[in-house]
């Protein structure tokens, strides 16, 4: 796990002290591993050339120590390594790059050299081609020779089932032996695009460095290129690029990766492909790793963006350009919608108080923002409309239905007496379900008379009204239950969790909770659906506070504004909310909730959400019990696959930020 050492040093300084943490441990624990391993595969493979050098005096073994390092040898992980056996007089060939067989080459007998005449004789085909096939079958006989004939052959045995030459350590490591020609001072057709012209990176001295290097030209199996092509044509086609030798280029990339902290980066990722991605079938190979560094150097080809800085830091300016413009217009829109919203309802509930004085709007404009009136994005909103004496029931939460609890008429109060007689059942409860149909017929009633440019959804038993065709409100009639804590939320806070402190504990269960008449989470009938609602909004508010977490919540409603309002609803603003309570566990400092590490936290809840969306689950933060993505599976996986669009945006592209 990354954990910086320091938790009082900034969210952008953390992260680097967490990756050179996680260098220094991990990584080079792995090199020591590794270290340890080659000496041992070093000597199988010497000991193995030894026998074969003297089967065929044409395969020397070219497997040398220079700085430390063997050349020749590559490890691909912990448990596989590759010795390539260099082979000379290739200039009495011509290499034929034509991109008749993608990413091989074939080596042609020289015009006027006789077959008979060269050193390889017996590998040339009729048409004059040097068969990477048929040697490699030679090799492979003469490497399982050398195993039995080794001092280590109780521990050795070749790997069956592939024409590759391929041992066996100890059931413990594979060591792949390849035969090879190296390309000094040339390169190759195919690779002639590269570098980009538009690209900044490499530099051009870089490039014409990287392309005296030339590349190798090894003998692999390409049979699998086969495949697509039609059926009779198929067995020509595997014998024809068997003869072909694959184009390798990894001293060039090698090089390409020597500046800045490339080289480190893809330590790291090697050293995670190792604990965490070495799956049966090898999806993830260092191979793959290697090359997505290379294309991400190009994404960003300045020296300064491969020193020592967190992606976060690289995030901050951005974050604040988007929050400046994005944010800023996303919150212009929401408030003039709120004030359209706002005068059409205050006019609907004006009528329905004529009707009903039990109900009495509770939407007051306060220091700019009204009272009740909560924003799911720019068209939609909440109108929480608080009643009183709730003081005649009892609150009964005993768990039986999730997320929800009932209202239960005091003993020694007769139901004839309660304010609210017509909506107490037969058991002395009160039902949200009645009550909300009563609100919805007052409320029809109160639109039929206004004539606004109102009308009333009426596609369940919710009740919500359409304003201008622009705004959905949805009116909830609520109790208000402040002092108070439901047992169904008494586990929270998580006592090992330093986050929040106990003074902001105690302050957000001052505030309580309300009780709310809407469909359950499950939005079955029965005592069910007398049941009511149990609602944190101002509680999840007050958690909120300090810090760069609203600015967090707003950034992503905003980028859920403008991609991410699908159909369905996938991804409503309650997840984005309960994700980022969830990260503020997980990041429990404040000093991890500065600006500074504002990319940092927006990135993990990004991840935390895509997730969820594959996952089709987020649990409510107080109550963990509940569900809170109810959309269709469809809906689910098109919102995962966006949203791991947007994180690689900021990922891979900080300024792209702006774009989205």
């Amino acid at each position: 796990m990354l954990v910086p050492a320091d938790a009082s040093v900034s969210g952008s300084t953390k992260l680097v002290a967490a990756l050179e943490q996680f260098y220094g441990e991990q990584v080079a624990k792995r090199r020591v591993v590794v270290g340890k391993r080659v000496e041992e595969v070093v000597q199988v493979a010497h000991d193995l050339m030894k026998h074969v050098e003297a089967q065929e005096p044409r395969c020397l073994s070219t497997l040398t120590q220079a700085g430390g390092r063997w050349e020749g040898l590559k490890i691909h992980s912990p448990g596989e390594y590759q010795v390539t056996i260099y082979l000379n007089q290739m200039g009495e060939f011509n290499l034929v790059d034509d991109g008749s067989v993608p990413g091989s080459a074939v080596l042609k007998l020289s015009d006027g050299r006789k077959r008979s005449m060269s050193l390889w004789v017996e590998f040339i085909t009729a048409s004059g081609y040097l068969s990477s096939r048929k040697m490699r079958a030679r090799f492979q006989t003469l490497v399982a020779q050398a195993v039995e004939k080794s001092q280590y052959r109780d521990q050795l045995r070749m790997v069956g089932g592939t024409s590759e030459v391929r041992v066996r350590i100890r059931d413990t490591y594979t060591l792949d032996m390849v035969l090879a020609f190296k390309c000094y001072g040339i390169w190759p057709r195919s690779a002639a695009h590269w570098p980009e012209p538009t690209l900044p990176w490499p530099g051009v001295e870089q490039a014409t460095e990287v392309k005296m290097s030339g590349f190798t030209l090894v003998s692999r199996d390409c049979s699998h290129l086969a495949r697509d092509k039609e059926k009779d044509k198929q067995e020509a086609a595997i014998t024809a690029e068997g003869d072909t030798w694959v184009m390798v280029f990894a001293e060039a990339e090698d090089r390409l990766l020597t500046q800045g902290c490339r080289k480190k980066c893809l330590g790291i990722l090697k050293t995670l492909r190792d604990r965490h991605l070495e799956l049966p079938g090898n999806p993830v190979s260092a191979f793959v790793l290697k090359t997505l560094v290379l294309y991400e150097c190009e994404k960003h080809p300045h020296e300064w963006e491969w020193d020592t800085l967190s992606l976060g830091a690289r995030l901050v300016p951005q974050l604040g350009r988007y929050c400046g413009e994005r944010v800023a217009a996303r919150r212009a829109a929401v408030m003039r919608g709120l004030r359209e919203v706002a005068t059409a309802l205050q006019e609907i509930l004006r009528e329905v108080e004529l009707q009903e004085p039990r109900v009495i709007s509770s939407l007051a404009e306060v220091n700019g923002r009204y009272e009740g009136l909560h924003v799911l994005s720019p068209t939609e909103f909440e109108a929480i409309l608080y009643l009183n004496q709730m003081g005649e029931f009892n609150f009964v939460d005993d768990g039986s239905f999730p997320g929800s609890a009932v209202l239960k008429l005091s003993d020694g109060r007769k139901r004839s007496m309660s304010l609210w007689v017509e909506f107490i059942t037969a058991s002395g409860y009160l039902s949200a379900r009645k009550m909300r149909a009563r609100l919805q017929t007052l409320v029809t009633a109160a639109v039929e008379k206004a004539g606004n440019g109102v009308k009333v959804v009426s596609d369940n038993s919710e009740v919500k009204l359409r304003i201008r065709d622009k705004f959905t409100v949805q009116l909830i009639p609520a109790f208000k239950c402040s002092g108070v804590w439901p047992r169904s939320a008494a586990h929270w806070p998580t006592p090992h969790i330093p986050w929040p402190n106990p003074q902001h504990v105690v302050e957000v269960k001052a505030e309580g909770f309300d009780l709310v008449s809407r469909e359950g989470h499950r939005g079955s009938g029965g005592l069910e659906a007398d049941a009511w609602v149990m609602a944190f909004t101002d509680a999840e508010q007050r958690l909120l506070q300090g810090g760069s977490r609203r600015k967090c919540l707003s950034f992503l409603k905003a980028l859920r504004d403008r991609h991410l309002a699908l159909v369905g609803d996938p991804v409503p603003a309650r997840v984005l909310t309960a994700l980022i309570l969830h990260e503020c566990e997980k990041h429990p400092s404040e000093s991890e909730w500065v600006e500074a590490a504002l990319g940092e936290r927006l990135l993990g809840v990004m991840l935390q959400l895509i997730t969820c969306l594959q996952c089709r689950r987020c649990p409510h933060y107080f109550l963990p019990g509940i569900n809170l993505i109810k959309a269709p599976p469809a809906a689910l996986e098109a919102a995962a696959r966006q949203a791991w669009k947007l994180a690689r945006d900021l990922l891979t592209n900080p300024k792209g930020i702006e774009k989205l």
